[in-house]
C-alpha cells in the first residue's frame, strides 16, 4: 500500500515538473521572441508636379511575421493604425475635432473703474507728498545738527555696504575659480576620458543601427532661376560620397520642377537597445564621474 501510494505522488512530481519546464520553456521562447525578433520599418513617397498634395507618404511598422501591424497613410489615412492579429486596436475613422464656444456671460469678468481708482490713490499720494515735504521742510529748518548726524551715519554705513559688496564678490571670484579647478582636474581624469569615449561611441552605434540600412530615391529638381539649379546639384556632388548611387538629382534648367519618389527599409532588435543601454548605465568610469559631479554640487550647497 505504502508502494503505491510512493509511486502516486512520484508520479505527480514528475507531472508537475512536466508542466513547469513547458512553462519555462514558454516564458522563455517568449522572452527569447522579444528581444531577439527585430522590429522591421519601412515607408516610401512621392510627389507629382501640379499634384494639389505637397507629398504621398506611407509608412509600415511590422513585428513577428506581420503579427503585430502599424501603418500609416497619407492623405488618404491621416491617422494611426494597429493590427494585432486579424483585430484592430487602434479606430480606423479619423476622429472629429469638436469645436467649443465658451459663453461670453460667463467667461467675462466685471471691469473696474480703473479711472476712479487711479485718481484716488494719486490724490492721496499727492497729499502724502505734500505732507512729508513740509515736515522734512519743518525738521531742517529746525535741527540741523540731527541732519549732520544721519548724513554722517548714511554715510559710514554706505562705506560698510561698499566694504561688504567688494568682499563678497572676491569671495564669489574664489569660489569660482575652485570650482573650474575642481572641473579641469575631473575632466584631466582617467575615468572621464573613458567615459566620454563610451557617451560618444554608443550613441553612434545607436544611430547606426536605428536608421534605415537600405534607402533609395529620385529626384527631379528645377528652379527658376538655373544658377540655384546649379548650386543644387553641387552639393549633391559634395554628397555623393556619403550617400552614393541610393539617391540620384536629376537637374532641369529649363522650367521649375519638384518631383520625385524615395523609399526606405530598416529593422532593429530590442536586444540591441537594451546592450547599449545597459553598457551606459552600468559603466564604471561614468558613475565614477557622476559621483564626483554630485560631491562638488552638495559641497556647494546646490543639492
Amino acid at each position: 500500500m505504502g508502494i503505491k501510494i510512493l509511486t502516486v505522488l512520484l508520479l505527480i512530481l514528475k507531472i508537475l515538473g512536466i508542466v513547469l519546464l513547458v512553462l519555462l520553456g514558454i516564458l522563455l521562447a517568449l522572452l527569447l521572441i522579444v528581444l531577439f525578433v527585430p522590429v522591421r520599418y519601412q515607408g516610401s513617397g512621392y510627389r507629382e508636379e501640379g499634384d494639389p498634395v505637397p507629398v504621398h507618404v506611407q509608412l509600415k511598422v511590422t513585428w513577428l511575421l506581420h503579427l503585430v501591424r502599424v501603418s500609416f497613410i497619407y492623405p488618404e489615412e491621416a491617422f494611426l493604425k494597429v493590427k494585432i492579429l486579424f483585430f484592430q486596436i487602434l479606430p480606423a475613422k479619423e476622429k472629429k475635432k469638436k469645436a467649443s464656444n465658451k459663453k461670453e456671460a460667463d467667461g467675462k469678468k466685471p471691469k473696474t473703474d480703473k479711472k476712479e481708482v487711479g485718481s484716488d490713490v494719486s490724490d492721496t499720494t499727492s497729499d502724502q507728498k505734500i505732507s512729508d515735504e513740509g515736515n522734512a521742510a519743518d525738521e531742517d529748518g529746525g535741527d540741523d545738527r540731527r541732519t549732520l548726524l544721519d548724513f554722517v551715519r548714511k554715510l559710514f554705513s554706505a562705506i560698510r555696504n561698499i566694504k561688504y559688496t567688494i568682499r563678497k564678490i572676491y569671495d564669489k571670484i574664489n569660489h569660482i575659480i575652485h570650482n573650474i579647478r575642481y572641473y579641469i582636474k575631473i575632466l584631466q581624469t582617467e575615468s572621464f576620458k573613458r567615459a566620454f569615449v563610451l557617451c560618444r561611441e554608443q550613441p553612434l552605434r545607436l544611430m547606426k543601427i536605428v536608421l534605415p540600412r537600405k534607402v533609395s530615391g529620385t529626384f527631379t529638381i528645377g528652379m527658376e532661376d538655373p544658377a540655384a539649379t546649379g548650386q543644387i546639384l553641387s552639393i549633391y556632388g559634395i554628397l555623393y560620397p556619403l550617400i552614393g548611387d541610393s539617391i540620384t538629382v536629376i537637374p532641369d534648367f529649363e522650367k521649375p520642377v519638384m518631383e520625385g519618389s524615395f523609399r526606405f527599409k530598416g529593422k532593429i532588435t530590442a536586444f540591441t537597445l537594451i546592450r547599449i543601454a545597459a553598457k551606459i548605465y552600468f559603466d564604471k568610469d561614468l558613475k565614477r564621474v557622476i559621483c564626483l559631479f554630485k560631491k562638488e554640487a552638495v559641497q556647494n550647497g546646490r543639492k
